[in-house]
């Protein structure tokens, strides 16, 4: 995506209302001198382009594959992309496509809320409580059906659907549910992306730098091979 979009004018990026992408991360050695890459999630792409002001923005999970296999840094990689993108700015509605369900659970190194509880909170507290920001989610009746999630109908929604069969059901099969996170911004929200969360050290690294000449130069390490291992 950014190959694409960096090459392009405010005025044009500005124009588009729609995207969907596979959200992998990127690593960079993005500070001067550095010995060692730092990972940053799909989310800091977003501040990469300023201006752009998305109707809907789609994007499919790169941690866990086709069959919802994964490790456990698969999970937590979702679980943080997803978290990521609703905390940023760019669209006014954002879908979030993964083949498992296994992100939704909590563990002991990384307790948390379950969603979309606290996405919507979360975004609820970004635009008003009563500005109709929402965050919900729907879960495929029938495991590894890809793109299922797109009819409602053959969809549940989260808060009547049980993230595994049951208790000691730990296959594949019990996980590998296809589900939608769909995020609605507030009514009235200020949603273009303007560039101020773009880390800083990205930041001085595109004033001096291209994104075609950062990716020549060595300083972007490709992960879209085994994104979990560069978590």
């Amino acid at each position: 995506m950014l190959d694409c979009l960096t090459t392009w004018t405010l005025e044009r990026i500005r124009s588009i209302r729609y995207i969907r992408v596979k959200a992998f991360p990127f690593p960079l050695y993005a500070y001067e001198d550095a010995i060692s890459f730092t990972t940053y999630g799909f989310d800091n792409v977003l501040p990469m382009l300023p201006g752009l002001q998305l109707d809907r923005l789609v994007v499919e999970d790169c941690y866990h594959d086709g069959e919802g296999i994964s490790d456990g840094w698969s999970d937590e990689g979702t679980y943080f992309a997803i978290q990521g993108l609703i905390e940023s700015d760019g669209w006014k509605e954002l879908h979030f496509i993964s083949p498992s369900t296994r992100f939704m659970l909590p563990n002991d190194q990384n307790p948390r809320v379950r969603p979309p509880t606290c996405w919507n909170t979360l975004l609820q507290n970004r635009d008003g409580q009563d500005s109709g920001a929402s965050v919900t989610m729907r879960i495929s009746k029938a495991p590894k059906v890809p793109g299922v999630t797109e009819n409602p109908d053959l969809c549940i929604t989260y808060d009547k659907a049980p993230v595994v069969i049951n208790d000691r059901d730990d296959t594949v099969d019990a996980y590998a549910k296809e589900v939608l996170v769909i995020a609605n911004r507030g009514k009235n929200a200020s949603y273009a992306q303007d560039g101020s969360t773009l880390a800083e050290e990205i930041r001085n690294l595109l004033r001096t730098t291209t994104w075609e000449e950062i990716k020549t130069s060595g300083l972007y390490v490709e992960a879209e091979e085994d994104p979990s291992a560069y978590l």
